[in-house]
């Protein structure tokens, strides 16, 4: 169960690179049995092409890592999947925010 607390906290935190966000419709993300999604073959060219320009370093959280980007999988989920409020300055379609979605639901491996 997400904790709406702790998005709204990485909503504050967001600051100087969010713009507001509305709701995608995407509703519940689930980790899938057989996915092959990797942080090698998907999440480390997905964050950098999406969110390194502000989370490398300047903005919290900072996603540069693995370890990082697994420390807020609820967060992301909150902020990217769930609504469109990252990333900033980009869209994504709702099958990408999908497709990150799953996943983050399986851990970020």
């Amino acid at each position: 169960m997400r904790n709406p607390w702790l998005g709204l906290l990485f909503l504050s935190a967001m600051g100087a690179c969010a713009s507001s966000g509305s709701s995608t419709g995407i509703e519940l993300v689930t980790c899938a049995t057989d996915s092959t999604l990797t942080y090698e073959n998907y999440g480390a060219a997905f964050i950098s092409t999406n969110c390194l320009s502000c989370h490398r370093s300047n903005e919290s959280p900072t996603l540069a890592t693995q370890a990082a980007v697994q420390a807020n999988v609820e967060n992301i989920l909150d902020t990217t999947v769930y609504t469109d409020y990252m990333p900033d300055g980009r869209s994504l379609t709702n099958a990408q925010r999908e497709e990150l979605g799953a996943w983050l639901a399986c851990g970020a491996p």
